[in-house]
């Protein structure tokens, strides 16, 4: 048990440190309606998990601690909660996993020769599998050590040359950037912070930073090819699709999903300016490395040795000159 409090103790300054970044971070996005870089996302996640100490303390004390009895009670509601979200992620991941192996492959020569010419615009040596699947979304990548690109049926075949190039050219930046890796890194530091509403706001302004990253490399890469009105409205066209669905399937588009197309579509047919863009980058830059400075001060007064021993330190050797 006593392991299991030091870790929850750390746990705690980790989800307070790093909940100010996400506020400042979300500030940043939502009001002031800059675009930061997918590394400023990457940053805060990183502070959700990897402590940052001043140098003269120590994570873990190596004196036994004297908690309170309703800090154990906290910290057994914390572990209760961190073991049912693991299991939950682990029976969805292997139902996934299942449900991807299932599927069967496309076999559609059109297709394949679309996605193999973007695979060489985005820079992908080794094309993904194929397959026709009945996920909720119309296309989609899957599987982080045999990656995969899910395609419906019916919407693949309703689209042009030119928009199946645009849905496989941001599908493979997907795989090419390891989104589902680092979104699977995220949803563990989302398990040991369960506590905490801001991390699962940041995990979700990160699902969001990872599609518009993959929207502008993929532009960036088919740039002469696939032009930013094409890409567009290539986009409204999954939404047409996705919003009527045949007779009986009972599936459509929810408003999450027209609010993040609507930031999206937002942020690519925005005019480029150079003093937002770099705002953008320098912004979170300079919050995250104040963050890193904040961290280390509060960790001299959370973290062993405590301010309490340097002042016991003090007040012996005073009582001891004064006797």
């Amino acid at each position: 048990m006593a392991v299991l409090s030091n870790i929850f103790y750390a746990i705690l300054f980790l989800s307070m440190a790093s909940g100010i970044f996400t506020i400042a971070l979300l500030f940043l996005t939502h009001v002031l309606g800059l675009n930061p870089p997918l590394w400023a996302s990457v940053g805060g996640m990183l502070l959700y998990c990897v402590p940052v100490l001043a140098p003269d303390v120590v994570l873990f004390s190596p004196e036994p601690q004297m908690w309170y009895r309703g800090f154990y009670v906290a910290c057994g509601v914390w572990a209760l909660g961190v073991g049912a979200l693991l299991l939950r992620h682990i029976v969805r991941s292997l139902l996934a996993w299942r449900a991807v192996n299932s599927y069967p492959l496309c076999g559609d020569q059109r297709l394949e020769d679309i996605c193999a010419r973007s695979a060489r615009l985005v820079g992908i040596k080794r094309v993904p599998r194929l397959c026709f699947g009945t996920l909720a979304e119309p296309a989609c990548a899957a599987g982080i050590l045999r990656p995969a690109i899910i395609l419906d049926r019916r919407i693949a075949g309703a689209l042009s040359d030119g928009e199946l190039l645009a849905v496989f050219c941001h599908e493979l930046t997907h795989l090419k950037r390891r989104h589902l890796l680092l979104e699977r890194v995220f949803d563990l530091v989302c398990v040991l912070n369960w506590m905490n509403p801001l991390v699962w706001l940041a995990r979700r302004d990160f699902a969001l930073g990872c599609e518009t990253d993959c929207d502008r490399r993929a532009l960036a890469a088919a740039e002469g090819v696939l032009p930013e009105t094409a890409y567009a409205r290539t986009m409204l066209r999954l939404l047409e699709l996705s919003a009527l669905p045949p007779a009986g399937t009972g599936r459509s588009i929810g408003a999450t999903c027209f609010l993040t197309a609507k930031r999206r579509l937002r942020a690519i047919t925005a005019k480029r300016s150079v003093v937002k863009s770099l705002l953008s980058a320098a912004l979170p830059a300079i919050l995250l490395s104040l963050l890193l400075l904040l961290s280390m001060l509060l960790s001299r007064q959370w973290f062993y040795p405590y301010p309490a021993y340097d002042m016991g330190a003090e007040y012996g050797a005073a009582y001891t000159e004064t006797a």
